[in-house]
Order: structure tokens, then sequence, then C-alpha cells
């Protein structure tokens, strides 16, 4: 049961790091596309 839940939190720490890095390439992709509008 333990090793279960060690996954289930490993995956959710992982989900967590994904949207975090996808969030921040969004954001940087933004700021690209106005900086070459400019």
């Amino acid at each position: 049961m333990e090793y279960i839940r060690n996954l289930q939190n490993n995956a959710f720490t992982l989900g967590i790091e994904e949207a975090k890095q996808f969030s921040r390439g969004a954001f940087l992709r933004i700021f690209r596309s106005v900086k070459n509008d400019v």
C-alpha cells in the first residue's frame, strides 16, 4: 500500500512541475511575440 501511495504522490508532484513549466513556457512565448511585433 505504501508503494502505491508513493507512486501516486510522485505522479502528482510531476504533474505540478509539468504545469509550472508549461505555464512558464507560455508566458515566455507571449513576451517573445510582443517583442517581435514592436
